[in-house]
């Protein structure tokens, strides 16, 4: 604990002050002016103080860490997801309302885009798929009675 005689900082003078006839000297103060060298004094802290202080930036640290995996995790489940949107799109299962449509779902993939490309991944390309002929969904199975009018059993 800081007392009178054992204060929490103390003070080496600055590195050009070795070069004078009294050499660096210590303080509890901060009684130098700017030196022209540039150079600042060198502050000291008592062990607790500094364990303290380490601690704080351990946990720090480890919170960090903790932040970037979980960014990672979210970061890939955006690709997967963006992934799975242009796959649905360009095999036909998802069907994109027309381009002069004011429909947020024409503006999902530039969204994700502009996410991913935020951080430090590389940038993607998007395609814009055109207004036209919408492709019939494939047939998933063949029970006779899907969407898809495929006939049959299921496999």
């Amino acid at each position: 604990m800081p007392t009178e005689n054992n204060p929490a900082v103390i003070y080496l003078g600055p590195a050009c002050e070795a070069e004078t006839s009294d050499g660096r000297t210590w303080a509890e103060d901060w009684p130098w002016p700017d030196c022209e060298c540039g150079r600042q004094p060198v502050q000291y802290v008592l062990g607790e103080t500094f364990n303290r202080v380490k601690a704080e930036r351990d946990a720090l640290q480890e919170r960090l860490t903790k932040t970037d995996q979980w960014v990672d995790g979210l970061e890939g489940l955006l690709r997967l997801a963006r992934q799975f949107v242009v796959n649905g799109i360009e095999l036909g299962y998802i069907q994109m309302p027309d381009l002069d449509t004011p429909d947020p779902a024409l503006e999902l993939v530039p969204k994700i885009d502009a996410a991913l490309s935020a951080g430090s991944g590389p940038q993607l390309e998007w395609r814009t798929i055109p207004a036209g002929p919408r492709a019939e969904s494939p047939a998933r199975c063949n029970c006779g009675s899907c969407p898809a009018g495929c006939t049959g059993a299921k496999p």
